[in-house]
């Protein structure tokens, strides 16, 4: 099942940032993650909580559980206006397939002092409200899926989906980037 959380008539400008581990995106795109994943909204955390009070754990639990979930998110430069019918289908599209589990997060003591010492965990998707104008960040939680590489000389840069093969310890290759003159 496919759940658009974003349309391409909404399509946004965001940043990557490694600095942050949340997804800072419109109030609305939250919201169709929210009622897509069963999550509340919490005020005092300023997050979204996995269906609050102490059924969160259950809520949590099914969620992690659940390895048929995933998130596509499809990037694509701001210049690329094409898409000639299927626009998440051709050149110059990256699709970042990231697993439930990356967003499967939680928060323990002293989180903003509202955890005690003792106090159980908060489950929560690393999901906060940016304002409607933006800055829109993708953080760190899509990076645990992805991968960035970067051509200084050329200020380019390209997303890839990670790859996890049997044996990587062993099991790679590399390929120099050639250096321009």
């Amino acid at each position: 099942l496919e759940n658009p959380l974003e349309f391409m008539d909404d399509n946004i400008t965001a940043i990557i940032d490694s600095s942050t581990p949340y997804l800072w995106l419109p109030e609305a795109v939250c919201e169709r993650f929210a009622n897509a994943v069963n999550l509340t909204w919490n005020g005092n955390f300023g997050l979204y909580l996995f269906n609050g009070g102490e059924e969160n754990k259950t809520v949590y639990n099914q969620y992690k559980n659940n390895t048929d979930l995933s998130f596509i998110f499809s990037l694509s430069s701001y210049d690329d206006g094409d898409d000639f019918g299927q626009p998440l289908n051709m050149e110059g599209v990256v699709n970042v397939t990231v697993s439930n589990l990356a967003f499967a997060q939680l928060l323990r003591h002293p989180f903003k002092n509202l955890i005690e010492v003792n106090q159980s965990a908060v489950p929560y998707f690393p999901l906060k409200r940016s304002n409607n104008s933006g800055p829109y960040i993708i953080g760190r939680s899509f990076l645990q899926e992805a991968y960035i590489t970067m051509r200084y000389d050329e200020y380019t840069f390209s997303v890839y989906q990670a790859k996890f093969p049997p044996n990587a310890l062993t099991n790679y290759t590399t390929k120099p980037i050639p250096r321009p003159s």
